[in-house]
């Protein structure tokens, strides 16, 4: 007998197929979501290429007036003082680029490892990040200094490497632009969830929109982030009309 009564509060303790279905369409959006953040760094990372690019085109162009204005110069030593003094001129160029790239590299790496060690509940997993000064590809390293691949890590670690990406290139320039973050938590563990409460929502920018289910910001959480909120609002989706309503307050 007590191994039925075992069995049947198993049976009732499964969830049911709507319960599986919303967690199947939860693990669906957050794979969208960091889908979409992976296309924008592609993304801005072309779009530096392109820059730099056409930063070499018009170096060269430069550097080939330079090099006409001293072939029409007159034979003798001014001739070969101004091609001494720029091609000095060229190396400074050169030297100064070379350092205010690596300087910015090593200045948005730093704030973008200072969001990760905020964000991450296991901070041993991502020791360090860097970024090339030249193609400003980013590299990973964890335990034992040995480069990490961004693919081994799990759905929520790879979503919270996503938001640190964000809030340090938010930092880095200085701008508190307006947030929108729709279901904010996503396949977090809570102890990750609540490390995005208590750090992350309150810091990130000057004003945040917070799009949540009626699952993630609840109980505690949502007590922790009561005194940054200055208004709620719930969206009530009618499936009849296909019309969604806005009204005053939280979930109500």
């Amino acid at each position: 007998m007590n191994t039925i009564e075992t069995a049947e509060k198993k049976l009732h303790a499964t969830p049911d197929e709507s319960e599986i279905n919303q967690a199947l369409f939860k693990v669906h959006e957050a794979e969208i979501k960091l889908k979409n953040l992976q296309e924008k760094l592609i993304e801005l990372e072309r779009n530096l290429s392109s820059a730099e690019w056409k930063h070499s085109r018009a170096q060269a162009a430069v550097e080939k007036l330079l090099l006409l204005k001293i072939e029409e110069a007159e034979v003798g030593e001014r001739a070969k003082r101004i091609h001494r003094e720029t091609k000095a001129a060229h190396t400074k160029i050169l030297q100064f680029r070379n350092h205010k790239a690596s300087a910015n590299a090593e200045r948005i790496a730093g704030y973008i490892e200072k969001a990760m060690r905020t964000l991450f509940r296991k901070n041993e997993l991502i020791t360090s990040i860097s970024l090339d000064p030249e193609d400003f590809k980013m590299r990973l390293k964890g335990q034992n200094g040995e480069e990490l691949n961004p693919k081994k890590l799990s759905a929520g670690e790879r979503q919270l490497l996503a938001t640190a990406i964000l809030w340090g290139l938010s930092q880095a320039t200085g701008k508190k632009l307006p947030t929108i973050i729709d279901t904010p938590l996503g396949r977090l563990d809570s102890s990750h969830r609540t490390n995005l409460v208590e750090q992350y929502f309150p810091n990130a920018s000057r004003q945040i929109v917070l799009l949540s289910t009626d699952e993630e910001i609840i109980g505690d959480r949502l007590e922790k982030l009561n005194t940054h909120v200055g208004s709620c609002y719930f969206l009530d989706g009618s499936k009849g009309t296909n019309v969604t309503t806005l009204t005053n307050g939280y979930l109500s």
